[in-house]
């Protein structure tokens, strides 16, 4: 159950670095001489930080603080107020210290029993490398980039086409020219409501058959059967887990998926060495957003390869030493000179 809180903690805390589009993060696990097993939480910023006023009151519930006068992104505001109860759960504190112009630092301690041990993760019996059939189509809707990047991270590499739209505006136009198997709709958009537009695709006659899968991070109870009401065929509350996501695709588009619990063959052809070290230098550094784009460049070299599958994988469960390993001598043969 612990494990499981500290992974909830992820998500909230890193909403608040996204205020800005460039900024260094850094994540850091430490050790404390203070009591066997004691383990402190770190991660900071460059980013615009926050003034002093506004300190006591961000983990206040439903609090969203504007990027340097410009409108707060997307949310709810209570990010901050659920780690918070998490950390105390844990039996910790969360603090924060920010200086405007310099950036923000959040932390917080645990006792841990047997910290000093690495633990991995049990891997997954299998892991989806494909499906069977033609290849399926999807077209992408949210308004935040990273979002609408992670789905192309998880889809792109098991063969399906992403095409991504940040606006009902920007959906519309690219259905000029795009006909998806799928349509992954965020139900906050910049200037629509996701459930206006779910309406005017189930009214359009050139999407019939087109499945929508809504998804959201509201709190609202209601969400679901007002996403279904609207025409949507199914409804994925986030943050959510990889298998959790592929079972939803799974089943809107009848798919029968491609499993391996083996590593990719070596036959197959081998990953660009360079982009490789690139990923692996970005990993081992702990740049969540620099693994991203070697990423992006591998999928961009490589964009029907099986091996990308357990990269994607990674990737999603923030597992950088997992990367280093997929990334080094063992992840595949050089190519022949």
């Amino acid at each position: 159950m612990n494990s499981i809180r500290l992974s909830s903690l992820s998500a909230p805390v890193s909403g608040v670095f996204r205020l800005v589009s460039l900024l260094c993060l850094a994540l850091r696990l430490l050790a404390l001489p203070v009591g066997e097993g004691r383990v402190r939480f770190e991660v900071s910023d460059t980013g615009p930080g926050i003034d002093a006023a506004d300190l006591a009151r961000i983990f206040q519930p439903f609090t969203q603080l504007p990027n340097g006068g410009a409108p707060a992104e997307g949310g709810t505001g209570l990010g901050l107020a659920i780690a918070q109860r998490l950390v105390a759960l844990l039996g910790g504190r969360l603090e924060v210290a920010s200086a405007v112009g310099q950036g923000s630092r959040f932390w917080f301690e645990l006792e841990l029993a047997g910290a000093g041990v690495p633990v991995r993760d049990a891997e997954p019996a299998c892991r989806k490398v494909g499906y069977d059939g033609p290849r399926r189509r999807v077209l992408a809707v949210d308004d935040v980039e990273a979002n609408r990047r992670l789905f192309t991270d998880l889809l792109a590499p098991l063969g399906f086409e992403v095409v991504e739209a940040g606006s009902a505006a920007e959906t519309m136009a690219r259905l000029g020219s795009f006909r998806p198997d799928l349509v992954l709709l965020d139900l906050r958009l910049p200037d629509s409501d996701g459930f206006a537009l779910a309406r005017r695709l189930r009214a359009d006659p050139r999407l019939e058959g087109v499945k929508i899968l809504a998804a959201s991070a509201s709190v609202f109870n209601q969400d679901p059967a007002a996403a279904l009401a609207a025409g949507c065929d199914g409804f994925i509350a986030k943050p959510f887990l990889p298998e959790e996501f592929f079972s939803r695709i799974g089943e809107l588009l009848a798919l029968t998926w491609r499993e391996t619990a083996e590593t990719p063959s070596t036959t197959a052809e081998p990953l660009d060495p360079a982009l490789l070290g690139a990923l692996r230098t970005a990993a081992a550094a702990g740049d969540i957003m620099a693994v991203r784009e070697a990423f992006g460049r591998l999928r961009e070299r490589h964009p029907q390869s099986a091996a990308l599958a357990p990269f994607a994988h990674a990737i999603e469960n923030f597992d950088t030493d997992g990367l280093v390993r997929l990334a080094g001598p063992a992840a595949g043969p050089s190519p022949k000179s």
